[in-house]
C-alpha cells in the first residue's frame, strides 16, 4: 500500500544520506525533507550531541528537553514547496540501557550500529508523527545494513525505500552473514553473526510458512521483505519488516514456533496498524491471541493455554499489583505481562466467542483494511471486532478495558427434580469478587446419564447471584462451569495447581 495524495499532504518524506564513522562513534547525515506545502514553519527535535544547519530556510534554536538529551528547533521561512535540507553530524554514545533485556539504548561503535526513534538520530516532527522515507547508508567494508523495506546495494552503499507510512526509522548494521530466499515476491533474509546456513534455512522456511498463513487470515503481508536479525543482547523485538532476536534466543528450538510467528504477526498489529496508546496497548494481546494461542489451538491445547494465562494473572497481577488494561503501555515485569498480554489475550478470545469464528475472522480483515498504516486505539479495535449494539460495546469496554480486577465465579446450590418425562436442574452461580457484578456469557457443561459428550448451555450473568433452571430428557450426573476457560476470571481454588 502506498500513501494517498490526501494522506501525503499531512505527512512528511525524508530522503536521508548517512555516513557512519564507527571508530569515533560518529555519524554524518544529509536529510532532504519534503514538508507539507505552505506550512510556513516547522518544529523538530534532534539529539543534542549533533550539530545541525538548514539549507533553503532559517533555523531557530529552541530549548532542550528536560533531560538535556534532545534539542528542539524551529525551521522558519520555509519555501512554499516545503522542500528543505537538514545537514547534521556528531558523535552518538549510549547513556544507559532500555527495556527488560538491558540492551544499550543505542549502539554505534566498531561492533555495529543500532539506532531507532528513541536515539533521536532523525529529526522528529511532533506535528507529523507518520512519514515515508528513503535511506542511503555508507558503512564500513564487510558490514551488512538493515532498515525497514527492501534493500538495494549500489556501489558499496545500501539503499532502502519505504513508501508506507512509518512512525520510526531503524538503522542496524554489523559484520553479518546474510542468507535469503524469495517467497512470492517477498524477500526473506536472515542476518547471523556466524556462518550457520542450517540455522538460517530453518528460519527462512518457517518465516515463509507464517507469512502465508497470516496473509490468508488478515490480508497481504504489508512489506517488501522480512528479516531475522541476530542480536548480541537477548532480545525478542519486532520492528517493521524485521525481528531482532538474541544470539542465544535464536538458537532455542521452540523459538521457531513461538517468538518467530509472534514477531512476524507484529508486522500487521503494531507495525502495520500503529498503536494509539491513549487507551492502552492492544497490540500485544491481539498478537498473542493470533500467534501463541492459535499455535496451541492447532494442537488442540488452546484451553490449556487459556488456563495458564489465567494462572499468570492470578499469580502476578491479582495480588495488589493489578491495574486496568487501558493503563497498559509495555511489559516491564510479570504483573504488566499478566495484564497486557494474558488479560488482553482473553479479551480478544471473548470477542471471538461472542462473534463466532467466521464473523470474527471477517472483522479481522476489515480491521486491517480500515487502519493499515494509521493509528488505532484499544476502543477502536474492540469496536471493529465487537458484534453487538453500541450499548453492548460500551458495556464491554467499561468492564474489560477500564475496570481493574476480574470476576470470581462460584457454583452454589444445585437442585435436581424429576418431572414426568424429564429432569429439571437448578443451578445457583455467584460472583464473589468485590464491587459490582460483571455481565458475562459463561458456558455450563452438563454430563447426562448416557455419559456421552456433555451438553453445553450458555448462561447469561449480570447479578452477583443468579439461579438458572435447565430441563433435560436424561438425568444429569455432573456439571462444570466454564470448563475450557473461555471467560477471563479468577480461577477457583480447585482449578489451580
Amino acid at each position: 500500500m502506498t500513501v494517498s495524495s490526501a494522506a501525503r499532504a499531512e505527512t512528511i518524506h525524508h530522503d536521508i544520506q548517512v555516513t557512519l564513522h564507527p571508530e569515533q562513534a560518529g555519524i554524518a547525515v544529509i536529510d532532504q525533507l519534503q514538508l507539507p506545502l505552505n506550512s510556513g514553519s516547522a518544529v523538530f527535535s534532534l539529539r543534542n550531541s549533533l550539530t545541525v544547519e538548514v539549507r533553503g530556510a532559517e533555523l531557530e534554536m529552541l530549548e532542550s528537553s528536560t533531560d538535556g538529551r534532545v534539542r528542539h528547533y524551529r525551521i522558519n521561512r520555509l519555501p512554499a514547496d516545503g522542500k528543505v535540507q537538514l545537514v547534521y553530524q556528531g558523535n552518538i554514545a549510549s547513556e544507559g540501557t532500555k527495556g527488560i533485556f538491558n540492551m544499550p539504548e543505542l549502539l554505534l561503535n566498531q561492533d555495529g550500529v543500532y539506532l531507532d526513534g528513541a536515539s533521536a538520530w532523525v529529526p522528529r516532527f511532533k506535528r507529523y508523527p507518520l512519514f515515508t522515507f528513503e535511506l542511503q547508508v555508507e558503512a564500513p567494508s564487510g558490514w551488512e545494513i538493515i532498515s525497514q523495506g527492501k534493500r538495494e546495494s549500489i556501489d558499496g552503499k545500501y539503499r532502502f525505500d519505504m513508501p508506507q507510512l512509518q512512525d520510526d526509522i531503524y538503522l542496524l548494521g554489523a559484520a553479518y552473514r546474510r542468507f535469503s530466499i524469495d517467497h512470492e515476491g517477498i524477500e526473506i533474509a536472515a542476518y547471523l553473526l556466524e556462518d550457520d546456513a542450517e540455522l538460517a534455512d530453518r528460519y527462512l522456511q518457517a518465516s515463509a510458512e507464517y507469512l502465508r498463513v497470516y496473509s490468508d487470515w488478515i490480508g497481504p503481508y504489508p512489506y517488501a521483505k522480512f528479516a531475522i536479525v541476530e542480536n548480541r543482547w537477548q532480545t525478542g523485538y519486532g520492528m517493521p519488516s524485521f525481528t531482532l532476536l538474541g544470539s542465544r534466543v535464536i538458537r532455542l528450538p521452540f523459538i521457531l514456533h513461538t517468538s518467530l510467528p509472534h514477531e512476524i504477526l507484529h508486522n500487521w498489529w503494531g507495525n502495520g496498524v500503529y498503536i494509539d496508546i491513549s487507551h492502552g496497548n492492544w497490540s500485544e494481546g491481539l498478537t498473542a491471541y493470533m500467534s501463541d494461542h492459535f499455535s496451541d489451538e492447532m494442537k488442540g491445547k488452546d484451553s490449556a493455554y487459556r488456563r495458564k494465562a489465567l494462572e499468570r494473572y492470578a499469580n502476578f497481577a491479582a495480588q495488589e499489583r493489578d491495574f486496568a488494561l487501558a493503563d497498559f503501555r509495555t511489559r516491564h515485569d510479570e504483573a504488566s505481562q499478566a495484564v497486557g498480554y494474558s488479560k488482553s489475550m482473553m479479551l480478544f478470545h471473548m470477542l471471538k466467542t461472542l462473534a463466532g469464528d467466521e464473523v470474527f475472522n471477517q472483522r479481522i480483515k476489515q480491521l486491517w483494511q480500515q487502519y493499515q498504516f494509521t493509528s488505532a486505539s484499544f476502543p477502536d479495535v474492540i469496536l471493529q471486532l465487537h458484534p453487538g449494539s453500541r450499548e453492548e460495546y460500551e458495556a464491554f469496554i467499561e468492564q474489560w478495558l477500564y475496570r481493574q480486577g476480574a470476576p470470581e465465579l462460584s457454583l452454589g446450590e444445585v437442585a435436581l427434580s424429576e418431572l414426568e418425562n424429564a429432569f429439571q436442574l437448578t443451578v445457583e452461580i455467584s460472583q464473589k469478587q468485590p464491587g459490582p457484578a460483571y455481565s458475562l456469557q459463561v458456558p455450563l457443561d452438563v454430563v447426562l446419564e448416557d455419559g456421552q459428550q456433555p451438553v453445553r448451555r450458555l448462561i447469561s450473568l449480570s447479578e452477583k447471584k443468579h439461579a438458572v433452571t435447565l430441563t433435560f430428557e436424561q438425568r444429569p450426573r455432573a456439571i462444570k462451569l466454564d470448563p475450557e476457560f473461555d471467560v477471563f476470571r479468577l480461577l477457583h481454588a480447585q482449578e489451580r495447581p
